[in-house]
């Protein structure tokens, strides 16, 4: 019987303050103003600590794509 090799699952892209603001190119202080707000996009709290996803940056800014008018 041949037994299965286990693939290392690879760890998430977590970003921090500074490299989520710069991906958004906004400051670290709107991106705290929106948490506080309850806007802006999505963020995980590991421990004390915030971190963003890549994906939902993006899907932040797809929801803030303004489509022109005639």
């Amino acid at each position: 019987m041949a037994t299965a090799t286990k693939r290392p699952v690879p760890a998430p892209v977590l970003l921090n303050e500074t490299e989520s603001a710069k991906y958004l190119t906004v400051s670290v202080g709107s991106l705290r103003a929106w948490r506080g707000q309850g806007s802006g996009p999505r963020f995980l709290k590991v421990g004390v600590q915030v971190r963003y996803r890549p994906t939902d940056l993006d899907d932040y800014l797809d929801g803030s794509v303004v489509e022109p008018t005639e």
